[in-house]
């Protein structure tokens, strides 16, 4: 037999892009679980005319809180033109019910509801997923200027759900197979979440920029450096009066940024480098050159350069979560 959740997806999608309906699920106990679009704001075709819905009429709580909890029946003979279902049939002909999560979501009048038989299973199977509920209704003269318009429907009271072939109420008034891929996502909220994006990305785009010029500059300083200027002497001054080199100074300076040292004469960097190593504070100049020639350093001048961190907002299955 084929799975209920196996079925291709159908959608009635012209309204549904503002919020996200649960698509069917299969639970251990053979029942299944979904959400359907019960009635839709918009007018409807009758044998006495045509009846205006209004979302006021939808949205009432007495309306919504009478939908709560009642039937759902399978098609048998019933047709959007057909008889109303008597109470007596409805015990025959049960597949399920609408269960309380009863709302308004936009223009349409959405309810969670449970299959739990197997003739509720069988029609799912076949592709049965239009609805058309069953209700009490008074009819009201229109206002002026509805023209095509012979009555307006207020004080609906729901008395059960079918599960029909074709509803009366157009295509998208039926059950939903899965979750629509569209989001409740406020239009402040999204264009704030685009404009965010926008500029994180502009800063990443310049911290690039960045790093690719330093990185230029700094290999055309190294080209325009003397060849001699590695076995130059630095002035002897003070504590630098041992005479370091220009390459001994940069290979301490490289190694004084890795270690996080700062402050100081070149000799006074050389000592705090040396020591977090374990060489002695007070070794001789010459055990501290002996070192310095030996440690590993990077090559050259090193600019270091930290770009923006960036941490992308996922726009693409960007999911808020439903109010409940």
């Amino acid at each position: 037999m084929t799975s209920v959740c196996d079925i291709p997806e159908q959608f009635a999608a012209d309204r549904a892009e503002r919020y996200q309906l649960r698509g069917l699920e299969e639970r251990e106990d053979g029942s299944v679980v979904g959400e359907m679009v019960v009635a839709t704001v918009g007018p409807m075709r009758y044998a006495h005319g045509v009846d205006l819905v209004p979302r006021e009429t939808l949205a009432d709580e007495a309306a919504i809180e009478s939908l709560r909890l009642r039937p759902m029946i399978g098609p048998d003979t019933h047709t959007p033109d057909a008889a109303v279902v008597q109470p007596h049939e409805i015990a025959s002909r049960r597949i399920g019910h609408i269960g309380s999560h009863v709302r308004m979501e936009g223009d349409d009048l959405v309810a969670d509801f449970v299959i739990d038989t197997p003739e509720g299973r069988s029609l799912l199977e076949k592709g049965l997923r239009a609805v058309s509920p069953g209700y009490t209704v008074v009819r009201m003269k229109p206002e002026p200027g509805q023209p095509g318009v012979d009555f307006e429907q207020t004080q609906r009271r729901y008395l059960h759900v079918a599960l029909v072939e074709k509803a009366r109420g157009g295509d998208r008034v039926r059950i939903v197979d899965s979750a629509a891929e569209r989001f409740p996502v406020d239009e402040e909220m999204l264009k704030a979440l685009i404009k965010a994006a926008l500029a994180e990305e502009m800063d990443a785009c310049m911290g690039r920029n960045l790093d690719g010029y330093v990185s230029k500059m700094t290999d055309a300083m190294k080209a325009t450096m003397p060849a001699t200027a590695e076995a130059e002497q630095l002035p002897p001054t003070g504590a630098e009066a041992d005479g370091w080199t220009v390459a001994e100074t940069r290979k301490i300076l490289d190694l004084a940024d890795v270690a996080g040292v700062t402050g100081g004469t070149v000799t006074e960097l050389a000592r705090a480098v040396a020591a977090k190593s374990g060489v002695a504070v007070d070794a001789s100049t010459d055990t501290l050159r002996g070192f310095i020639a030996g440690a590993k350093a990077p090559d050259g001048w090193q600019v270091r350069t930290t770009s923006p961190a960036v941490t992308p907002i996922p726009l693409v299955g960007f999911r808020p979560t439903v109010k409940e």
